[in-house]
C-alpha cells in the first residue's frame, strides 16, 4: 500500500473521535468513551509540538479544538472551552484559505457562543456573530450552507439577549429568525435538529412580539406555528435532551398566550418534557442545574391550574426539583443562584418547613455569589454581572430581619454587598501588608502567591473595562484559578482571610475598640425597610453590657408611608427616618442583642428643623460603602508622615461646563489657612507644604502624578457620573479629559494618604447597582482614610466656607486620629447651615465623609 493511501494510526484515531463527538455533544456518549477523547488530545498536541509543518497539522488543531468543546459541553471546565478557542483560532489564523475554513470558523463562533454562556462577556458572543457571518459567506455548497446558517442565527439570538437598545434587539432578532428560517429550509427532511430549530423559531417570534408593537398579533401567531411544527416533529423521532428542554420551555410560555382552555395541558406538557430531561442528565452535567430549575418552574406553573390537594403536590415537586438545582455542584453559578432565589419565594406551605428552605436558599446563594462575579473577569465585566443579582443581599437580609435576627441579616448584606470592592482589596498592598503573618505556611508558597496575585492584579487594575487579546484573557483565567487553588489550600496565606465578610459578632468587637461612636446599617428592600445600629459599650452607661461583644444592636423596622410621588411625600420621608434614627440613637429603647426586635410606628409630628437640629447638633456623620471595607480600614495603621504635604486643585473653567468662579476663593482660602498654620507653627518644624494645580495646570497626567504624593489632597473642579457606567464616573480636567473611577483603580499605588476633599459635584452619588458602590468617594477609599464628597450638585457659593472651615478646624484640632477629617466637616456643615438657613437643607445635608 502506498503512503499516499496509508492512514497514519492518529489519523484513524481523529476519524474515529469525529465520529464519536456528535453522539457526545447529545450525551448519548457514555463517561468510559472520554478516555479516548483525552487519549487523542494528548497525542494530537504532542505531535503538534513535535512536528509543527506537519501536513495534517490543520486537520490535527481543528479536531483539537473541536474535542476540548466537545469536553466544555459535558462537563463545563472554562480551561477546556479556553484551549478549544485557542485551537481553533490559530487554525483559522494560519489556514485561511484551506477548503474547510469556514466549518473551522464555524466551530470557532460556536466556542465563543459557549463561553459567552458561562462568562457573560458580550465581546465573545459579538466574535461569535462576526465569525459565523464569515463561514456564511465563505461556504460553497447548500448541503454545508444551513449549518452555518443556523450557528449564526443562535449567536444572533444571544447577542439580542445582552442588547439593551430595543431597535438593536429587534433586529439582531429578525436576523436570527431569518438565517434559522432559511436553515429549516436547506436541510434535508427528517434532519435531527429540526424541531428544536423550529421551537428556537417559535421562540424568536414570541420575543420580537414582546418588543414590537407593529408585529406583535403576526409574531405571536408565528411563534404557536412553529411550536406546533416543534411538536410535530419530535413526535417522529426521539428528541436529544436539549429539544426536550426547548420544548418544555415553549410549553411555559404558552401557558401565558394561549387560550386559558389549553394552559394547564401546556403547563402538565412542560412538567413532562423537563421530567424527561432530567431523567437524560447525568449528575454531573453544568447544564443540569438550569433544567431543573426549570422543570421546578413548571412545577409550580402546574400548582396555579391544580385542585387543593394537588396544589399542595405540585408546591412539594417545585421545592424538591428547585433544591436539586441548587445543589447541583457541576451547575453554573447564576442558573445555581437563581434556583436558589425561586426556592425562597415559593408559597409557604404545611407540608414544608418554609422559613428552614428559605433560610438554605439565602444562605447558599451569598455563599456562590463570589463564583459567578468572579475574579478572573473585568471589573467591568463584574460590575455588569452584579446588576444580574442585585437586590439578592437586600432580598437575604429584609428576610432575616423578619424573623428577628438581625446579625444574620448583617452578615449576609456583607457577603452579598461590594463584592467587587472585596476583591479589589485584595490586590492593594496596603491591606495585604497589614495582614498578619502567618508561621505555618512555607515561604515558597508565600512566595509564589505573592507573584501570582501581584500578576493577576496588574492585569485586572489596568485592563477594567476588558481585556483586549485572547492571551491575554486566558492567561488571567489560568492566574485567577491558580489564585484561587493557592487560597483553597491555605485559607490563612498572606492574611486573605482577614479580608474575608466577617460575623455580626466581629463588627460587634471593631465598633466597641475604635470607639468611633455607633454604625447605622440601613437595608431597604420592597418587601420592608429595617434599622439596625452597632452601638459600642458607653463608659459608665447604666446598661448592661453583654459580655460576649461588649457592644450591642438595635434594630427596629420602618413601617412602609406608602408610594413616594411627590417632593412633599419625600420631605415627609425623611424627617420620619431622622426621627426615628434620633429615637434608636438618643433613647435607646430598642436592644436586641439577644435577638429580639421591634417595629416602631414613626409618628409625622416632628417638624424638620427639629429634628434635623438634634441629629446635626449630637451626631457626627460618616458613611461607609459596607462594613468590611470600614474594618478592613480599621485594621490599618495610621500613616506617619514626618513632612506633611497638600496638594490643591482647582479648574475655574471647563470645555462643555459652566464655569466655577468660587474656586479662586476657595483656593484663597485654603492657602490662607495653611499660610496661618505655618505661622503659628513656625519653631515646631511641622510646617505644610502646600502645591497648587490650577487651570491649564490640571491635566490628567500631572494630576495623576502628584495624586499620591501628598498627605491631604483638595479637589475643585466638575465631577461627572456614568450612572450605567461607574467606571467612567469622573472628575472633568483640562482638555475634557476625565479623571474616572477605572484609571484610579489602576494608577499606580503609592504610600497611603490620610484625607482628600473632593469639591465637586455627585463625586458620592449614586448608581444604578446600589450594592456595588462604585462612585468616586467609594474608590478614593483605596488610598485615602478619609473622603469628603458631595451627594448631588453644590452650590458654586458653598464649597469656600466648607473649605475653610473644615482645613481650620482639622489643623487646629489634629489629624492625626480615627474621625478627625469627619469632625471637622461636621463643624464646616454646621457653620454653613448657619449662614444657608436650617429649612435649604439640600445646600449643607449634600457634603458627607466617607471612611474614617
Amino acid at each position: 500500500m502506498s503512503s499516499t493511501t496509508k492512514k497514519q494510526p492518529m489519523e484513524i484515531l481523529g476519524e474515529e473521535i469525529s465520529t464519536q463527538l456528535q453522539g457526545f455533544n447529545k450525551l448519548q456518549v457514555q463517561n468510559q468513551k472520554l478516555t479516548s477523547i483525552d487519549m487523542f488530545t494528548k497525542v494530537t498536541l504532542k505531535h503538534i509540538k513535535v512536528d509543527p509543518k506537519s501536513d495534517k497539522r490543520v486537520t490535527l488543531l481543528a479536531n483539537l479544538g473541536i474535542a476540548y468543546k466537545s469536553l466544555f459541553i459535558r462537563f463545563g471546565q472554562l480551561k477546556d472551552i479556553d484551549d478549544a478557542i485557542s485551537h481553533l483560532s490559530q487554525v483559522t489564523k494560519d489556514a485561511s484559505s484551506h477548503p474547510d475554513q469556514h466549518n473551522h470558523l464555524s466551530a470557532l463562533a460556536a466556542s465563543h457562543q459557549l463561553r459567552f454562556g458561562l462568562l457573560g462577556e458580550v465581546s465573545d458572543i459579538e466574535q461569535a456573530v462576526t465569525q459565523g457571518k464569515e463561514a456564511v459567506h465563505l461556504v460553497a455548497s447548500k448541503n454545508d450552507r444551513y449549518l452555518q446558517l443556523a450557528g449564526l442565527a443562535h449567536s444572533q439570538a444571544k447577542l439580542a439577549m445582552a442588547e439593551i437598545n430595543l431597535k438593536q434587539k429587534e433586529a439582531l432578532i429578525g436576523d436570527a429568525i431569518n438565517n434559522l428560517l432559511e436553515a429549516t429550509q436547506l436541510a434535508s427532511q427528517g434532519h435531527p435538529d429540526l424541531p428544536e430549530w423550529h421551537t428556537n423559531l417559535g421562540d424568536w417570534h414570541y420575543s420580537q412580539a414582546e418588543i414590537s408593537s407593529t408585529t406583535q398579533q403576526a409574531d405571536s401567531t408565528k411563534a404557536k406555528e412553529h411550536w406546533d411544527k416543534a411538536v410535530q416533529l419530535a413526535g417522529q423521532t426521539k428528541p436529544s435532551v436539549w429539544c426536550s428542554a426547548a420544548l418544555g420551555h415553549s410549553y411555559m410560555i404558552r401557558t401565558k398566550i394561549d387560550s386559558p382552555n389549553d394552559q394547564k395541558k401546556f403547563a402538565e406538557s412542560a412538567v413532562q418534557h423537563y421530567l424527561v430531561v432530567a431523567a437524560g442528565t447525568p449528575h454531573d452535567h453544568p447544564d443540569r442545574s438550569l433544567w431543573l430549575t426549570h422543570l421546578g418552574l413548571a412545577h409550580k406553573l402546574n400548582e396555579q391550574y391544580s385542585g387543593h390537594d394537588k396544589r399542595i403536590d405540585n408546591l412539594l415537586l417545585a421545592a424538591e426539583s428547585l433544591k436539586k438545582a441548587v445543589l447541583s455542584p457541576s451547575g453554573r453559578p447564576l442558573d445555581r443562584i437563581q434556583a436558589c432565589k425561586h426556592l425562597a419565594n415559593l408559597d409557604n406551605s404545611p407540608k414544608w418547613d418554609a422559613i428552614k428552605e428559605k433560610t438554605f436558599a439565602y444562605k447558599t446563594a451569598l455563599g456562590i455569589i463570589q463564583k459567578f462575579i468572579w475574579i478572573g473577569k473585568s471589573i467591568e465585566q463584574r460590575y455588569k454581572d452584579s446588576g444580574l443579582i442585585a437586590d439578592l443581599a437586600r432580598e437575604a437580609a429584609a428576610f432575616a430581619f423578619s424573623q428577628n435576627n438581625p446579625f444574620q441579616g448583617i452578615e449576609w448584606l456583607e457577603m452579598g454587598r461590594g463584592v467587587i470592592l472585596r476583591q479589589i482589596i485584595q490586590f492593594l498592598p496596603h491591606f495585604v501588608k497589614s495582614a498578619p503573618k502567618i508561621d505555618n505556611i512555607d515561604k515558597s508558597v508565600n512566595h509564589h502567591f505573592r507573584d501570582v496575585s501581584q500578576e493577576l492584579g496588574d492585569i485586572l487594575m489596568t485592563s477594567t473595562n476588558g481585556f483586549a487579546m485572547e492571551n491575554i484573557k486566558q492567561k488571567v483565567h489560568r492566574l485567577a484559578e491558580e489564585y484561587e487553588e493557592l487560597i483553597k489550600k491555605n485559607p490563612e496565606i498572606h492574611g486573605i482571610s482577614g479580608l474575608q465578610p466577617k460575623t455580626a459578632q466581629e463588627y460587634l468587637t471593631i465598633v466597641n475598640s475604635v470607639k468611633i461612636g455607633p454604625v447605622v446599617v440601613i437595608n431597604v428592600h420592597k418587601s420592608r425597610s429595617d434599622v439596625l445600629i452597632l452601638l459600642p459599650e458607653v463608659p459608665g452607661s447604666s446598661q448592661p453590657s453583654k459580655p460576649r461583644h461588649h457592644a450591642r444592636i438595635l434594630s427596629f423596622e420602618l413601617k412602609p408611608i406608602g408610594k413616594l410621588s411627590v417632593y412633599d411625600d419625600l420631605e415627609v420621608a425623611h424627617r420620619d427616618l431622622n426621627k426615628a434614627l434620633w429615637d434608636a440613637k438618643i433613647r435607646q429603647r430598642t436592644d436586641v442583642s439577644s435577638g429580639e426586635s421591634r417595629t416602631i410606628g414613626v409618628k409625622r409630628t416632628v417638624t424638620i428643623e427639629g429634628v434635623l437640629y438634634m441629629l446635626a447638633d449630637y451626631v457626627v456623620s460618616s458613611y461607609t460603602p459596607t462594613l468590611h471595607l470600614w474594618a478592613s480600614m480599621a485594621a490599618l495603621p495610621l500613616p506617619n508622615h514626618p513632612n506633611i504635604s497638600m496638594l490643591a486643585i482647582a479648574q475655574e473653567t471647563s470645555a462643555g461646563a459652566p464655569d466655577l468662579p468660587g474656586t479662586k476663593k476657595e483656593l484663597k482660602n485654603i492657602e490662607d489657612v495653611v499660610n496661618k498654620y505655618n505661622l503659628e507653627n513656625k519653631s515646631s518644624q511641622q510646617n505644610i507644604n502646600l502645591e497648587i494645580l490650577k487651570n491649564g495646570q490640571v491635566t490628567l497626567d500631572t494630576v495623576l502624578n502628584h495624586l499620591g504624593k501628598h498627605y491631604f489632597v483638595h479637589i475643585a473642579c466638575h465631577a461627572k457620573q456614568e450612572i450605567k457606567d461607574p467606571l467612567k464616573s469622573g472628575i472633568l480636567l483640562q482638555q475634557k479629559k476625565l479623571l474616572t473611577v477605572g484609571q484610579l483603580l489602576k494608577s499606580p499605588l503609592q504610600d497611603y494618604n490620610r484625607y482628600i476633599f473632593l469639591s465637586a459635584c455627585e463625586t458620592s452619588k449614586g448608581n444604578l447597582q446600589s450594592d456595588e458602590p462604585f462612585h468616586l468617594a467609594a474608590a478614593m477609599l483605596f488610598r485615602f482614610f478619609g473622603v469628603i464628597a458631595t451627594r448631588w450638585a453644590i452650590q458654586d457659593k458653598d464649597a469656600p466656607l466648607v473649605a475653610q472651615v473644615t482645613y481650620e478646624m482639622l489643623l487646629k484640632n489634629g489629624w492625626n486620629n480615627h474621625g478627625a477629617l469627619a469632625k471637622a466637616l461636621h463643624i464646616a456643615v454646621h457653620s454653613l447651615r448657619k449662614s444657608a438657613g436650617q429649612k435649604n437643607y439640600e445646600r449643607w445635608v449634600c457634603f458627607v465623609h466617607f471612611g474614617f
